[in-house]
């Protein structure tokens, strides 16, 4: 390897390991100059700017990935679905830079690409749930591979925070995987039978009831929202929200003091009131089933209706996730969810090897399943109405497993 080759890899190396760092937050050439030991006009030999750097860092990821999903594919086991499962979770809990990366720089993304990348790597075990050209096949399986994705995404987050803080207290990888795949094939092992579709129907009158007058969203929450499409999560700056908005930086100074601190302030009242509705959603429930339901009911609807809030909001997400929190409502609000949840025995069956609270592991899967269902449905242009029939399949998934 000449020394050019050494220097580049040296660069992309510290770039994920800076993201592996900083979940969400927005890395600077100068500090990964700073990592590697080098100028940061040095980095311009081996990339012609930011974009290419991180679009090669997107390109070893996804082959990666694909090279890694293209061997394990060929399972003769007897249960070869399980076991590919058990394998990808191994990998990724390998990968904790590289996810932290991705969740950083490409948290929307569409599902129909990301299967067509796959078949044309010879990825096949998607196969069922879509159409040669991308479009979905057959809902139900697509729905079952977002639950499966987005479960292992929050646990396997869950893990990595718990190892930073405290790794003594973690069981290896292949236990944690094992683990895993019995919870995803048995969920919460809740009665379904406590709900039935007319009264998920009722549910959901009744949430969309209770978001029905919300205010609209902030004028300066919505110039965020544009911002956040047009140049990225981690590229935010106050002086780029301004410029949205038609007036001076100074005038946002005022009020905050830096990008962080403006973000969280302007999202905390959209949060709470999003807490508050949903524990007066819950609340007027009978039965923890019923309260899972609308809690995920009332999430997606009033982001349906909010939806220019919601870039903002998974911004939050990401920063309570970089801290190992389970949400963005706040502790007191956290703890009255947990109170809700408290009564699920969660490790009853299944000791995940990580030492966190089961409330704050069930709230944290429990919120985050619904807002990874909205952002693929955007992404694929799906109505309300597939979103609802969705959220439906995958409330079942999670209460009493995919078998």
């Amino acid at each position: 390897m000449s020394d050019t080759e050494s220097t580049k890899i040296k660069i992309l190396n510290a770039a994920f390991a800076l993201y592996g760092q900083n979940l969400g937050r927005k890395i600077s050439l100068s500090s990964i100059a700073k990592t590697v030991g080098i100028s940061k006009t040095a980095i311009y030999r081996h990339f012609e700017s930011k974009e290419a750097l991180e679009q090669e860092m997107h390109d070893i990821f996804y082959n990666d990935v694909c090279d890694f999903l293209y061997s394990i594919q060929h399972k003769t086991d007897e249960n070869p679905e399980y076991d590919m499962l058990s394998d990808i979770i191994i990998y990724l809990c390998g990968k904790r830079n590289e996810i932290f990366y991705f969740m950083s720089t490409v948290p929307d993304f569409n599902s129909s690409d990301l299967y067509l990348r796959f078949k044309n790597k010879g990825i096949r075990f998607l196969d069922d749930a879509f159409n040669p050209d991308g479009s979905v096949k057959d809902a139900y399986l697509y729905n079952r591979a977002l639950f499966i994705g987005a479960s292992m995404l929050v646990f396997i987050v869950c893990r990595f925070k718990v190892m930073e803080c405290a790794p003594d207290r973690v069981k290896d990888s292949a236990f944690f995987a094992q683990s895993l795949v019995n919870l995803l094939k048995c969920g919460l092992r809740l009665d379904a039978q406590s709900i039935t579709l007319t009264q998920m129907s009722l549910i959901d009158e009744k949430c969309r009831k209770s978001v029905a007058d919300i205010p609209e969203v902030p004028r300066i929450l919505q110039a965020i929202a544009a911002v956040i499409k047009q140049d990225g999560l981690p590229n935010v700056t106050v002086e780029s929200v301004a410029n949205q908005l038609g007036m001076a930086k100074s005038s946002l100074y005022c009020w905050f003091d830096n990008k962080a601190e403006m973000l969280h302030t302007l999202a905390k009242d959209e949060m709470c009131q999003l807490g508050k509705i949903i524990l007066q959603n819950i609340s007027e429930e009978d039965n923890i089933v019923k309260k899972v339901y609308a809690m995920m009911e009332t999430i997606l609807l009033y982001f349906i209706k909010h939806r220019q809030c919601f870039p903002v909001f998974k911004w939050m997400q990401l920063q309570h996730l970089a801290d190992g929190e389970s949400s963005s409502f706040g502790a007191g609000m956290n703890a009255k969810f947990s109170n809700f949840f408290s009564k699920i025995d969660f490790f009853k069956d299944f000791d995940l090897g990580i030492s966190i609270k089961d409330s704050a592991l069930i709230d944290s899967w429990i919120f985050s399943i619904p807002v990874i269902l909205i952002t693929s449905s955007w992404m694929n242009d799906y109505s309300e109405a597939v979103m609802q029939a969705s959220l439906k399949d995958i409330f079942f998934m999670l209460i009493k497993g995919i078998c």
